[in-house]
């Protein structure tokens, strides 16, 4: 590839990136401003808004910082890595609050006498710290290993977890598929 592609396939990232960080800190001003608007449900909101924003302001520090500067990329010093590590947390956070407003959802649809406060607060301890040790768990491991880019044994178990859950997956729905197809014929 070309060095002009790649700085114009950048240039599209960090816009996409800049107006998504504008929106989000947009909307985290109404969330703020507005207290009507405060419940349980904006509060998890706000929680995922802030983690996308601060993932989106890492993207554009990586790529006006570490993309650009093709020397600090090659010598992979410690600003590079602390970096990687800190927007893979912000990353992961953005999957783990979006976990807990799918989990605050189900929970409403089957639980109509959960306390939202006690619920929201649960959720808030699952959403910022568990990454955290995730996180954690693959910086030590990434700096205890002789080949810092090796990750194929990484990838292999990923692959092995995936193909579980979907061969269970696959079962589950073919087992209610089966189920609606039997309702139907009595």
């Amino acid at each position: 590839m070309s060095t002009k592609w790649q700085q114009g396939i950048s240039g599209l990232y960090e816009a996409g990136y800049a107006i998504s960080l504008v929106a989000l800190l947009l909307s985290l001003g109404i969330f703020t401003y507005f207290r009507s608007l405060r419940c349980a449900r904006t509060t998890l909101h706000m929680n995922l808004f802030a983690s996308f924003a601060v993932n989106n302001a890492l993207w554009l520090v990586w790529y006006r910082c570490i993309v650009a500067n093709t020397d600090l990329l090659l010598n992979n010093g410690v600003t590079c890595r602390l970096l990687h590590i800190i927007l893979h947390y912000f990353l992961l956070t953005n999957y783990a609050w979006m976990l807990c407003e799918g989990f605050y959802l189900h929970t409403l649809l089957v639980s109509a006498f959960t306390s939202e406060h006690k619920l929201v607060k649960w959720l808030m301890g699952l959403g910022w710290p568990v990454p955290a040790v995730i996180v954690t768990i693959y910086a030590s491991l990434r700096i205890t290993s002789d080949d810092p880019a090796d990750t194929g044994q990484i990838f292999q178990a990923a692959c092995l977890v995936n193909v579980e859950k979907y061969e269970e997956l696959c079962k589950l729905l073919l087992k209610n598929y089966d189920m609606q197809e039997h309702e139907m014929k009595y």
